[in-house]
């Protein structure tokens, strides 16, 4: 069952969101942009509706382009990078006059994102949480190291039935330690690779990026959540962010891996909850 289970469509109805209530100009929203390529965004309601209770806030989930619920034109696929920025950044304009202020929450390759977005979206927003961001699409040298041998991600006929049974094998890399059963099966269910296999080409640079964002005033209103233990991200990753951007903030959960929201949901509920009633975000 569907923890948010306001729908909006957006983007001339290519676009889906979930809310936990109704959008209201007099309150703020907690959006956040799921991880992937290929993913559904759905293993983060549980997490993200407890935020929004704790808070008093509401919350959404944006399903990236042609992942979940969002259906876009098939002559865009497949996707790459600026074309999935441009119909988040059209959606989050859209849900940005309906409610009373976004603070952005991301993970993993919607961390990413959600950076692009802070640093070039008309929007203001009131703040943001980045978990998992990566500095780069690629892994660290244990990650790699340790990988199973894959199927085929491409050219198969049986593309879909791929993804998962790879994205089953290597999900046990990105936590610290064995999930819950239930959590792995939302993980990897739902997912749709065909016409997301390109969606990290053509980013832009993280140096063009930090540039731009450092010249918003959302700048000092980041905070970055990172796992001690995740091996997903390329080595010297918090390093280089804390060097891109030294005036945000950042949380180590030491013992938690790539989710640290599903791993460590009490911990990461503490500090995120704390900086959001930091930015002064719970009032319109």
């Amino acid at each position: 069952m569907d923890m948010l289970s306001q729908r909006y469509a957006l983007v001339g109805g290519q676009m889906s969101c979930a809310a936990l209530r109704p959008l209201s100009p007099r309150e703020p929203l907690i959006l956040a942009l799921h991880g992937g390529p290929g993913l559904s965004g759905d293993y983060l309601q549980p997490f993200l509706a407890r935020l929004a209770e704790t808070l008093s806030m509401n919350a959404a989930l944006l399903d990236l382009p042609n992942h979940g619920r969002s259906r876009v034109d098939p002559d865009s696929l497949p996707l790459t990078y600026p074309t999935c920025l441009e119909y988040l950044d059209s959606a989050v304009q859209e849900l940005g006059g309906k409610c009373g202020g976004i603070v952005l929450f991301g993970q993993s390759f919607g961390a990413r994102l959600a950076l692009d977005l802070l640093a070039a979206s008309a929007v203001e927003f009131k703040g943001a949480i980045l978990t998992g961001m990566p500095v780069r699409f690629e892994s660290s040298m244990e990650f790699n190291a340790k990988s199973p041998p894959l199927e085929p991600w491409t050219g198969g006929a049986d593309v879909e039935g791929a993804f998962v049974r790879n994205w089953r094998k290597l999900l046990p890399l990105y936590t610290a330690g064995p999930l819950p059963a239930e959590v792995f099966e939302k993980l990897t269910a739902g997912t749709r690779w065909a016409g997301n296999e390109k969606m990290a080409d053509n980013a832009p640079s993280l140096e063009s990026s930090f540039s731009r964002l450092m010249k918003r005033p959302t700048a000092t209103r980041i905070l970055f959540v990172q796992g001690g233990k995740d091996l997903v991200l390329p080595d010297g990753n918090d390093e280089e962010l804390r060097r891109a951007i030294p005036m945000a903030k950042f949380h180590e959960i030491s013992d938690a891996g790539h989710f640290v929201m599903l791993e460590k949901p009490d911990a990461s509920l503490s500090v995120m909850a704390g900086f959001i009633r930091g930015l002064g975000a719970l009032g319109a």
